[in-house]
């Protein structure tokens, strides 16, 4: 999974693309490739360049977080509550192949949010952004304590080149405010 965020304190506004990994993209040494495959030959430092040359971006911050700590963190805010289709339900074999609500741990939102065999990649990245937003949700239904305490949690499952204290200080921010709508 791959996405763009961007967060500007002047409107109090997050703005989130998600990038088709299967796109194929010129990947500086390896010619003519998918955008996933930036990832695999050069780690962060050749995807960013790639995502940059080819969207015109200016791309210089990251936050990687892998399977197992993407599950760690829905579990840790106590799962989250999404609505799921008909045929979601029933190629999980969730809630008797019903379309309703439901709330996921983190290894049922890590099996949602991996799932291209439905529909398409478009659908995937669909369920990666609204799996990000209930995350969001609940994290901001929170108590001040428990996000407080969820952003240092959060902090030991991702590598980034981001600084802790901007990590810290972008979180508190977002608390404070709130963000009234992610546009995706």
């Amino acid at each position: 999974t791959m996405m763009v965020a961007s967060y500007n304190k002047n409107t109090n506004s997050l703005s989130i693309v998600s990038l088709m990994r299967d796109c194929l993209v010129p990947v500086e040494g390896y010619g003519w490739t998918k955008l996933t495959n930036a990832y695999r030959f050069g780690g962060a430092g050749l995807i960013i360049n790639t995502v940059n040359d080819c969207f015109d971006l200016d791309i210089q911050a990251y936050v990687l977080i892998d399977f197992f700590s993407f599950q760690d963190v829905i579990d840790e805010i106590g799962g989250i509550d999404l609505y799921i289709t008909a045929a979601e339900a029933k190629y999980y074999g969730w809630n008797g192949g019903r379309a309703g609500t439901l709330h996921l741990d983190g290894e049922m939102a890590l099996e949602h949010a991996r799932n291209r065999h439905l529909d398409s990649d478009f659908g995937r990245t669909e369920r990666q952004r609204e799996i990000l937003e209930a995350v969001y949700e609940k994290a901001m239904s929170l108590s001040l304590s428990k996000q407080l305490s969820l952003v240092e949690y959060m902090i030991t499952k991702v590598t980034t080149n981001i600084p802790k204290s901007t990590m810290i200080s972008l979180a508190a921010e977002v608390i404070s405010s709130g963000i009234p709508e992610i546009a995706m």
